[in-house]
């Protein structure tokens, strides 16, 4: 309360003593000079509001009371005010000082070249990097697909239990298609997104056979694990509201060898294109060499109202990546994605990529696979929504 008493007596003692203007404003050039550019934010408005209106008061004076005042003690003002306003960082402020400026049609350069340069190398301020806050964003949640559990009775043999493919996710940016535990039916699901109903059902066929499910270019795509005994069949066009199978994309001609056998591994999309990847053995087989693994991409086309798969490039062979193995790769990313559901700090600290150094024990069941790393297209805002 003091401190705010003191700007008033200085402006009104000014006016009997006009040196004492010259000695305040060169003293708080001084000051200010010494400030880093924005590092007053945090301080007072109050005491930072009676300093500017001071210094302003001295400047305004000039053309109301038409006195004469010294260069000297309006350019030390003048500086003050500008050197005020790089370190408060208030666009008020800084209009008001560039209003005023304009003003003084007699002053020159003013010695503020330091400060301006240091208020530049900030770029706009100190920010921190955007990053998504786990508190105001649902990283996971519960959801049932209401599709048939696999049967215990069945695929018992070590045969069957290799085969099981897992849960396949995929989304179009309104909803999320799953399949069940075992690769079998789909499912669509509301994503909470532009009006959908979150985890609820909107559709699902139980009927569709096991295979893996792709969504890119507004085509949902299955393929089948029986289309690996069917060299001319490539993909499934599933209707997005029945989910009925509405098309089948033949192999392109001359895209396989005659008489080869394959085994799909997955299929996937970057949401324009879609990613065959496969391997022309089983891969139950047992080989000391490993199996050669290739990624076909392909781009679905309309000619005469037919869907047509276009190959985009040659065919690409996978290799293993060295270093590290795919388990512990793997325990990495799921120990980092458990913490999602931690708490709003543990979510923030997962996202950005920092150090966390405890450990939580994760429950998968009755959530959404964090497994399955998809992107939702927002199509309004055009931008993307990951759900693990």
């Amino acid at each position: 309360m003091g401190l705010l008493l003191v700007f008033p007596l200085i402006q009104s003692q000014s006016r009997t003593d006009p040196s004492l203007c010259n000695i305040t404003a060169e003293v708080l050039l001084n000051c200010l000079r010494d400030c880093q550019p924005l590092s007053l934010t945090k301080e007072p408005a109050d005491c930072l509001n009676g300093i500017e209106t001071l210094l302003c008061s001295w400047l305004e004076d000039t053309s109301d009371t038409g006195r004469h005042i010294p260069h000297k003690q309006k350019e030390n003002a003048a500086a003050a005010l500008v050197a005020l306003a790089c370190a408060r960082g208030s666009l008020k402020t800084f209009v008001h000082t560039v209003h005023l400026l304009q003003k003084q049609t007699d002053l020159g350069s003013l010695p503020v070249a330091d400060v301006l340069y240091r208020l530049l190398l900030l770029e706009g301020g100190p920010g921190s990097p955007s990053c998504l806050l786990g508190g105001k964003h649902i990283v996971s949640w519960g959801y049932e697909d209401m599709l048939p559990a696999p049967d215990s009775n069945t695929g018992s043999s070590s045969e069957n239990k290799d085969a099981d493919l897992g849960r396949c996710l995929t989304a179009d940016g309104l909803y999320l298609y799953t399949t069940n535990s075992v690769g079998r039916g789909v499912s669509k699901l509301g994503s909470g997104l532009h009006g959908t109903l979150r985890g609820f059902v909107y559709c699902r066929n139980e009927e569709l056979e096991p295979g893996w499910v792709a969504f890119g270019s507004g085509i949902l795509l299955h393929r089948p694990v029986s289309f690996d005994n069917k060299p001319h069949s490539l993909f499934q066009v599933i209707d997005q509201n029945t989910l009925q199978v509405c098309q089948m994309v033949p192999m392109p001609a001359n895209h396989l060898p005659v008489g080869s056998t394959m085994s799909t591994v997955h299929l996937s999309s970057d949401g324009t294109y879609f990613y065959w990847i496969w391997s022309p053995a089983s891969l139950n087989e047992k080989t000391p060499k490993g199996h050669s693994v290739f990624m076909d991409i392909f781009e679905l086309v309309v000619e005469n109202g037919v869907f047509v798969a276009n190959p985009l490039q040659e065919r690409t062979i996978l290799m293993r990546k060295e270093g590290e193995s795919a388990k512990s790769i793997n325990e990495m990313l799921l120990s980092r994605l458990s913490r999602y559901r931690a708490s709003p700090s543990a979510t923030l600290a997962a996202l950005t990529g920092s150090t966390i150094s405890n450990t939580l024990k994760e429950d998968q069941a009755g959530t959404l696979p964090f497994a399955h790393c998809i992107y939702l297209p927002c199509v309004a805002s055009l931008s993307y929504i990951y759900i693990f």
